[in-house]
C-alpha cells in the first residue's frame, strides 16, 4: 500500500490565505443578493407628485392640442387659448413660457376682431406685466402697465365697462408704482400709488400699500 502523500505546507498555507481572501468576499454578495436585507426603509412605489403640478400639466397639454388645430382658438369669452395656456405657465412659474403666450395673444387679438377688443388687451398686457414683475424686468413691466392705463383711459359705453376698466387702471397703477420702488424711482412710484388709491380707494385696505406709501 503506497503512503499518503504528504501536502506541501507552503501550499496549504497559500490555499488557507486564499480561503480567508475569499470568504468574506462571498458572503458579501451573499448578503447583497439575500431578500431578507434589503433596506425596508426604501419604497418600490414612485412618490406621488404634487396634484396641482398635474392639473396645470394636463391643463397646459389640453390647451397646446387645441392651438396646434386652430392657433387663433378661443373662448365662450373670446380669450384667446394662448392666454389661457399662458396664464396656465404662469402658475406653474414658467414666465418665459407665460410671456411668449402673452406677446403672442397681443399679435394676434387685433387680427380676429376679437370681442371687446380693449378689454382682453388690458387683460393680457396686465399678465404679461405681471409675469415681467416676477422676472425683475421692471421696465418691460412699466410698458405693459402704461399700455393697460393708457387703453383704460378711453370713453365707455356703460357704466359695467367703466368698473371693469377701472379695475385694471388702478391695479397697473399699482404695479408700475411697485417697479418704480424696485428701480429707485420713489417719486414717480409715490405718485403712481396716490393715483391708484385715488380710482380705487379700498386699495388703501392693502398692507403692501400701506408699507409702501410709509416709506
Amino acid at each position: 500500500m503506497k503512503p499518503m502523500p504528504t501536502c506541501c505546507p507552503f501550499r496549504l498555507i497559500s490555499i488557507v490565505a486564499v480561503a480567508v481572501v475569499l470568504l468574506p468576499m462571498v458572503m458579501s454578495c451573499n448578503r447583497a443578493q439575500a431578500p431578507a436585507d434589503v433596506d425596508k426603509t426604501k419604497s418600490d412605489k414612485p412618490v406621488a407628485d404634487d396634484p396641482n403640478a398635474i392639473r396645470l400639466d394636463k391643463t397646459i397639454a389640453d390647451y397646446t392640442e387645441a392651438i396646434r388645430v386652430n392657433p387663433n382658438a378661443t373662448d365662450s369669452r373670446g380669450v384667446l387659448l394662448c392666454v389661457k395656456r399662458g396664464g396656465a405657465y404662469a402658475d406653474k412659474g414658467e414666465n418665459d413660457k407665460a410671456i411668449a403666450d402673452f406677446t403672442e395673444a397681443i399679435r394676434i387679438y387685433p387680427t380676429i376682431n376679437a370681442p371687446f377688443l380693449s378689454v382682453r388687451m388690458m387683460e393680457v398686457c396686465d399678465a404679461r406685466s405681471t409675469a415681467y414683475m416676477k422676472k425683475g424686468e421692471y421696465d418691460k413691466a412699466i410698458a405693459d402697465c402704461t399700455e393697460v392705463i393708457q387703453l383704460g383711459g378711453k370713453s365707455h359705453s356703460d357704466l359695467g365697462e367703466a368698473l371693469a376698466y377701472a379695475g385694471f387702471v388702478s391695479g397697473s397703477y399699482f404695479n408700475r408704482g411697485v417697479c418704480y420702488d424696485e428701480k429707485d424711482e420713489h417719486e414717480k412710484a409715490l405718485a403712481d400709488y396716490k393715483e391708484a388709491v385715488r380710482i380705487e380707494p379700498g386699495l388703501a385696505n392693502n398692507q403692501d400699500f400701506k408699507k409702501r406709501m410709509s416709506k
